[in-house]
């Protein structure tokens, strides 16, 4: 068994080994110790190197002290209101947001908020020969607006997704053709 325990005071175990070191009564001294005996040749005295009892250690969080009913109402009654505050404020901001949303941006493009935009009139459509329909400006315009404000709804939809948005709005809005 050894005579010495050596322990570095900012290791994470440190408090538990010192426990132990002492439980063993066995001295537990600096790393100090070490490099002066072997410095001089000669085993110092580890009483200039020991470190202090377990009692000294302190704890990193203090225990918290009973409330009384006064103080603990006054402490729910704070954190009632400070959870009402952080309402509020979310919903401000909310908002602010929805109106935002609803105004023009920098490069002058309307944004659309929560109501998607609407399709085109039907007198704008082209029709071909063979009952088939080309696509009007007016149409991919409206394509183009409803693919941005999907994407201002949900910046990470995939492609696929809009796709059947569109294909969905797009039958919705054309089935009187058929």
């Amino acid at each position: 068994m050894a005579d010495y325990s050596i322990l570095y005071s900012r290791s994470k175990t440190f408090p538990d080994l010192l426990k132990s070191t002492i439980a063993a009564e066995k001295p537990a001294v600096t790393a100090s110790f070490v490099h002066d005996s072997v410095a001089e040749n000669t085993l110092k005295d580890p009483d200039d190197y020991l470190f202090n009892a377990p009692a000294t250690l302190k704890r990193k969080r203090p225990r918290a002290t009973p409330l009384n009913e006064d103080q603990q109402e006054e402490k729910v009654q704070r954190r009632r209101e400070e959870k009402s505050r952080r309402q509020a404020e979310r919903k401000k901001k909310a908002e602010e947001q929805n109106t935002a949303m609803n105004d023009v941006n920098q490069e002058g493009e309307l944004h659309y908020g929560t109501t998607s935009p609407s399709p085109p009139p039907e007198s704008t459509r082209v029709q071909l020969t063979g009952g088939k329909y080309q696509f009007s400006e007016s149409e991919r315009e409206y394509l183009s607006r409803y693919v941005r404000f999907l994407l201002e709804r949900d910046h990470l939809i995939s492609n696929t997704a809009i796709s059947h948005k569109l294909f969905s709005k797009v039958r919705l809005t054309f089935a009187d053709l058929v």
